[in-house]
C-alpha cells in the first residue's frame, strides 16, 4: 500500500512530464529495491512478477513501475486520436511532422525513419517497442490511414483518399464492424460521400480482405482496442489505468505455476474453471483485508512448513516428510476425524452435497451460485486460520477441534 500511494505517484508525475527513455537497468534496481523492502531484506517467498498480478488474477496489485512508464509514453499517442481532446502541447506535437502523427501508429517502417523530433520520439519508440515485443504488427494495420498507407497502392495515385480525410475518414478501423468493412450505403451516409466514390471503396474493401483481414486471426488486443475506442470518443477517463491492465494483460503472467505445484502436492488436476474460482473466492469471502491477505497467503503457500524450515535452518529435519501445506492444513490424520464432521455439518445444516476434497473444503472451490456460498466461505476461512494458529509444528495441534467445530456451525447458520 505505501508503494501504491507514496511512491507510485511521485514516480508517474515524472513519466508524464519528462519525454525521456529511462533503461531497463534503471526498472530493475527499482524492483529489487521494492522487494528488499517488502521482504524486510530476507528472502523472498512469491515472485515479484505474482505480487504485481492484480487482485483478481490471483496477484496482490503490486504495481510495475516499467509498465506505469510505458502507460505514461504511450497515453499522449491515445489522445492524438481523440478528436474530443484538445490542449496546447497537443497541437505543438502534432505539428512537428509532415504527416498526420495518428497515420503512423499503424506503419512502424514509416514511423520510425520519419519521426526525429525529441518531443514525440520517446512516445513512438515506446509505442513501436511495445508492437514489436508483443507481435502487434499484424492488428495494427487496423490503425492505418488509408490516404497515407504506403502498402495501399491506389492511395498514392488518387488524391480522393485525402478528401475522404478531409470527411473524417482517417483510420481504417473506422469503417470496420466485427472484423467487416461496412457496407457503401452506410459509409455514404456516415460521411457524406458521393456514388462516385463507389469504385474507391471496391479498392479499399479488396485491400483490407486481402492484406488486413486474414493477417487480424479473428483477435483484437485490448491494448489496439483502447485506440480504435479513442478514435470513436469512446475512450474512458482513465487512460494511464486502462493502458497499465492492458500491457499487464499482454505479457501474460499467472499463477498458473501455483496451480501446478497444488497439482504435483495433492495428485490431482485442478481445471482452469475450479482455479478461477478459488482466486475469485479469496477476493469475495469477506470485507477484511486482513482476512483476504490471509485466504491469499493460504493459497501462494505463503507460510513456512516444517519441511521447508528443516532445510533453511540448522535444525534437525521435519519428522515426518509430507509436513507440507496440504499435510498440515488437510490431511494429517489428526484432522481426519475433524474435517468428516465439517463435511457432515455442511450436508445435515446447509444441505449441500459438496466433494469431500482439499481443493473443495481448503482451496475453497465450491460452486458460487449456492444460495449461502459467502456464510459457508467465510466459515471456512475462519477454520483455516484456527487450524493455522493451533499448529504447533511437526504434526502437532492444540486440542481445541470441537470449539472450532462450534464456531463454524455457528458461522454457516
Amino acid at each position: 500500500m505505501v508503494i501504491k500511494t507514496n511512491i507510485l505517484p511521485r514516480l508517474l508525475y515524472l513519466f508524464l512530464s519528462l519525454p525521456i527513455q529511462i533503461p531497463d537497468c534503471q526498472f530493475r534496481e527499482w524492483d529489487r529495491a521494492i522487494s528488499r523492502f517488502i521482504w524486510n531484506g530476507k528472502a523472498p517467498r512469491i515472485r515479484f512478477k505474482t505480487l504485481q498480478l492484480p487482485r483478481c488474477s490471483g496477484g496482490m496489485g503490486l504495481p510495475c513501475l516499467k509498465d506505469y512508464y510505458i502507460a505514461a509514453q504511450i497515453r499522449p499517442a491515445i489522445l492524438w486520436c481523440n478528436n474530443d481532446y484538445t490542449a496546447k502541447w497537443k497541437a505543438i506535437e502534432l505539428s512537428q511532422s509532415n504527416k498526420p502523427l495518428q497515420s503512423l501508429l499503424g506503419n512502424p517502417v514509416t514511423a520510425k525513419h520519419n519521426i526525429q523530433n525529441h518531443l514525440i520520439k520517446p512516445t513512438i519508440n515506446t509505442w513501436l517497442d511495445i508492437v514489436k515485443k508483443f507481435n502487434l504488427q499484424n492488428e495494427i494495420c487496423v490503425l492505418r490511414w488509408p490516404a497515407h498507407d504506403l502498402d495501399f497502392e491506389q492511395a498514392p495515385m488518387d488524391r480522393s483518399f485525402i478528401q475522404w480525410e478531409k470527411q473524417g475518414i482517417t483510420m481504417i478501423c473506422l469503417l470496420i464492424d466485427n472484423l467487416e468493412l461496412i457496407d457503401f450505403k452506410t459509409v455514404c451516409e456516415r460521411y457524406t460521400l458521393n456514388c462516385q466514390d463507389f469504385y474507391r471503396y471496391l479498392q479499399l474493401h479488396h485491400y483490407y480482405t486481402k492484406d488486413i483481414k486474414g493477417s487480424l486471426k479473428g483477435n483484437i488486443s485490448t491494448l489496439t482496442q483502447m485506440f480504435i475506442k479513442a478514435y470513436k470518443s469512446k475512450l474512458n477517463k482513465k487512460i494511464i489505468g486502462g493502458l497499465y491492465r492492458n500491457i499487464n494483460e499482454l505479457r501474460g503472467h499467472s499463477t498458473s505455476y501455483i496451480k501446478e505445484k497444488w497439482e504435483k502436492e495433492l495428485d490431482i488436476i485442478i481445471t482452469h474453471e475450479d482455479w478461477a474460482i478459488k482466486i475469485d473466492t479469496q477476493n469475495t469471502t469477506t470485507n477484511s483485508q486482513v482476512w483476504r491477505d490471509f485466504s491469499w497467503k493460504n493459497s501462494v503457500s505463503y507460510f513456512i512448513t516444517p519441511i521447508q524450515k528443516s532445510k533453511q535452518t540448522d535444525l534437525p529435519p521435519a519428522c515426518c516428510w509430507e509436513c507440507g501445506y496440504s499435510y498440515i492444513f488437510w490431511s494429517c490424520p489428526v484432522l481426519k476425524y475433524f474435517w468428516e464432521g465439517i463435511h457432515s455439518s455442511v450436508k445435515e445444516i446447509l444441505g449441500y452435497n459438496i466433494e469431500f476434497t482439499c481443493l473443495s473444503f481448503y482451496l475453497g472451490s465450491i460452486d458460487p451460485s449456492l444460495s449461502k456460498i459467502c456464510q459457508l466461505n467465510d466459515g471456512l476461512l475462519h477454520l483455516h486460520q484456527q487450524i493455522f494458529g493451533s499448529y504447533s509444528g511437526y504434526g502437532k495441534y492444540s486440542d481445541h477441534f470441537k470449539f472450532f467445530s462450534l464456531c463454524f456451525i455457528a458461522a454457516i447458520c
